[in-house]
């Protein structure tokens, strides 16, 4: 029988036939119900069960399954979105692509096509690992380089904001952007200071370095802002930045790298811009974006988060009083536990850490739900 390689946590959990989901809920064909706590690693936002997203995308695919906006094609949703994912930000450009890790390889090109058109010698990128700043080569060896299969001497990695002038001195002339997690979650979830977000918004200006946010896990709907920057990174907007995950709720694949007016005004010259792909973009998820966007202002979910948070500190607060877990760490919508034990046999976590991600539809009994299940792995 062939075999779908998978990164499972455990091996010996028995594989479960998914049947229907609905709400926050999977369904299983042995008439079990379960939630995923880390949510579709933060990208389902509005549940598993919105009709009018799902009919979006399948009027859109339907509709129009091919325009070529970079190709000066369009239709009104792309125009709309553009907009959209540029105005409540404070950008004024976009490069639609089709994931997270496609989004932070344009940011990547966008920084790159501005030093070319600059005429300046600019080849490097700082980052700091670790991270997970996507799958392919490039955004693998940005985050973890230990993963790296082809390394660069274009890579150069920082340990924290604070040591970039003095441990980096020799190579900041020539470094072109600098590119960060809102919150590093991958060993984590590891906020920055806003002393540091000022800071380093400092350093790349002082220095001409571009400043890039990956906020592909961070952004659209984790937060109480569209973009992760404005509510996890204190505001610092930064140059560039590349969402995807939940543009689209999560419901069909969808990702953007995005750019301030510094930016767009080089790389919108004649022959600055040269970075393709085969969806310039997927029509169906641009339309799935727009019903998902439409859905999230109307019933302004955003000022959920502000129910969410405080919500997921007492749940953390009474698990560390019961001693199951020792400490953790949350904003907006996420949580991250440590255990006293090792907990992968829950088939939820790795070894003692667990990740939660609570979609924006979430209820009472949401919360009562996953708490009963939290105590359940510990056990």
């Amino acid at each position: 029988m062939a075999k779908m390689l998978s990164f499972g946590i455990d091996e010996t959990i028995p594989k479960r036939k998914v049947v229907r989901t609905d709400k926050y809920w999977i369904y299983y064909d042995d008439n079990t119900r379960d939630i995923d706590l880390w949510n579709g690693s933060t990208s389902f936002i509005l549940g598993y069960s919105q009709p009018k997203v799902f009919q979006e995308i399948s009027r859109g695919t339907e509709l129009v399954t091919r325009a070529i906006a970079n190709a000066f094609e369009y239709v009104d949703e792309i125009d709309e979105m553009t907009e959209v994912i540029c105005n409540t930000g404070n950008f004024e450009s976009v490069q639609w692509t089709t994931c997270g890790t496609s989004a932070v390889e344009a940011a990547i090109a966008m920084s790159d096509s501005y030093w070319k058109a600059m005429g300046e010698d600019k080849p490097l990128i700082l980052s700091f690992p670790p991270g997970w700043h996507g799958t392919s080569h490039m955004t693998r060896s940005l985050g973890m380089p230990p993963l790296s299969t082809a390394p660069s001497d274009r890579y150069i990695y920082g340990s924290s904001i604070d040591s970039i002038e003095t441990g980096l001195a020799d190579e900041l002339s020539r470094i072109g952007c600098i590119i960060i997690e809102t919150v590093p979650w991958f060993k984590g979830f590891i906020e920055y200071t806003p002393e540091e977000w000022t800071k380093l918004r400092e350093i790349c200006d002082r220095h001409n370095i571009l400043m890039i946010t990956d906020d592909v896990m961070m952004g659209w709907g984790k937060g109480a802002s569209y973009h992760g920057y404005e509510y996890f990174g204190c505001g610092v907007q930064p140059d560039i930045s590349a969402l995807a995950k939940s543009l689209v709720a999560g419901y069909t694949p969808l990702g953007a790298a995005v750019a301030n007016k510094k930016v767009t005004d080089v790389i919108t010259k004649p022959k600055a811009w040269k970075f393709g792909h085969t969806w310039q973009p997927p029509i169906g998820g641009i339309c799935g974006m727009k019903a998902a966007y439409d859905l999230i202002e109307e019933r302004n979910l955003l000022d959920k988060v502000h129910w969410i948070q405080p919500r997921l500190t007492g749940l953390a607060t009474n698990l560390m009083d019961k001693e199951i877990i020792t400490e953790y760490k949350s904003n907006g919508t996420i949580l991250f536990m440590k255990f006293n034990k090792d907990i992968r046999q829950s088939g939820m976590s790795q070894r003692d850490m667990l990740r939660v991600s609570v979609p924006l539809i979430a209820d009472d009994e949401y919360f009562e739900t996953i708490y009963d299940k939290i105590i359940d792995m510990a056990k």
